[in-house]
């Protein structure tokens, strides 16, 4: 996926923002979910506590984050980085 470069950062809903360079890609929940291995994955961040919803609706996309610092912060030292569940549509990214 194209991320613009004249902007560094990339706002995901509720006020966040993520760096472009950290991020490793945005998912349709709708359509990655429906493989085993991305749910297994999902529920294991999840039981990591290194899921973030940026949204009190259903989420229509998940954005990886691969930001050691971050990973970190939210307890999660196996360094497998933040997934926010965000309102944002998978493909408007690509867009900017």
């Amino acid at each position: 996926m194209y991320l613009s470069e004249k902007i560094p950062y990339l706002h995901i809903g509720n006020g966040r923002l993520l760096k472009k360079a950290d991020i490793v890609g945005i998912f349709d929940c709708d359509s990655a979910t429906v493989a085993a291995d991305s749910r297994e994955y999902l529920a294991k961040m999840q039981r990591s506590d290194a899921v973030v919803s940026t949204t009190e609706e259903v989420p229509r996309a998940f954005v990886l984050e691969c930001n050691p610092a971050a990973a970190g912060r939210r307890g999660n030292t196996e360094g497998r980085g933040v997934v926010y569940l965000s309102q944002i549509s998978p493909g408007a990214p690509a867009k900017r």
